[in-house]
């Protein structure tokens, strides 16, 4: 696939902004989800990495459909930049940059304990990157010689509207934020979580309604996964206790539906999730 022959020459300096303004807003938005910068009590610390891409493990649920959507289209932008920008390269070396740019992100946010490693989002986000320069040879076919013009207007354009969309979702008081992981001064190197069935038999537990629920005891000892589901438009909340009531880490505290997963690191003997919401939720 090949989108022009010669490198971009006009307008090639206002390009090279836009792009440098896109990179910055897609590692904030990937790796802080447009949230404070902040590096994770569990940095550089041995974490669990999902290797079965799109399918739930051992160590993590199934990739959600709408995060998948998510990373699709935010690096759709990121061909098109490469096919303005380097349109001589052959398509491996586009996928290559695409490939490197998804693995640095990726081993970024695990390193710095604020997201996970996840083979899924490095396929995906090559996948957009390359439907991004599918959409310029569309483009090239139509514009012709106006073709580098025409999109470096498209992609001002579209700056302009993702830096105003920023400011608003950084002004809202809704944000997505997933759960930092929590540890304590002596970790445990491994351990094993036995919750008690629900009434389907299942491992996990399900409340709904704005009271507060508590679940049933379980044992843990060491890195401890706690996977919720929210279903409601109000707000989730899920306290880690010991037997004693004592808070032992705050594993979740949400506005909005969503799925997310959290770990928490060092806790040990018998605790509970306190869990209170405003609307259905699960909690496992």
């Amino acid at each position: 696939m090949s989108v022009e022959s010669k490198p971009l020459r006009r307008g090639e300096h206002v390009l090279i902004v836009l792009f440098i303004v896109y990179l910055v807003l897609l590692a904030w938005a990937v790796l802080w989800k447009l949230d404070a910068p902040y590096v994770g009590a569990a940095a550089l610390l041995p974490r669990p990495i999902k290797l079965i891409p799109f399918l739930p493990s051992a160590e993590a649920g199934g990739s959600a459909p709408l995060e998948i959507v998510g990373n699709f289209l935010l690096f759709v932008p990121f061909g098109v930049y490469l096919g303005l920008l380097v349109p001589a390269w052959p398509w491996w070396k586009w996928t290559g940059v695409l490939v490197g740019a998804s693995f640095v992100l990726e081993t970024t946010q695990h390193l710095l304990s604020i997201g996970s490693f996840d083979t899924t989002d490095i396929i995906v986000n090559t996948a957009g990157g390359l439907a991004g320069l599918g959409l310029l040879v569309l483009a090239r076919r139509s514009l012709q010689a106006r073709t580098a013009a025409v999109m470096t207007r498209v992609c001002l354009i579209g700056t302009v509207v993702s830096l105003l969309a920023v400011g608003i979702v950084v002004a809202s008081p809704l944000h997505y934020r997933p759960q930092h992981d929590v540890i304590f001064p002596t970790p445990s190197v491994a351990g094993s979580v036995v919750p008690s069935p629900d009434a389907s038999g299942q491992a996990g537990w399900s409340f709904a309604g704005p009271d507060s629920e508590k679940t049933a005891s379980f044992a843990v000892n060491g890195p401890l996964r706690v996977e919720y589901t929210f279903a409601g438009a109000g707000r989730f909340v899920a306290v880690l206790r010991n037997t004693g009531g004592v808070a032992v880490a705050s594993v979740a505290d949400r506005a909005g539906p969503g799925h997310l997963s959290t770990w928490v690191y060092g806790a040990t003997g018998d605790v509970y999730l306190d869990v209170t919401s405003s609307a259905r939720g699960r909690s496992r």
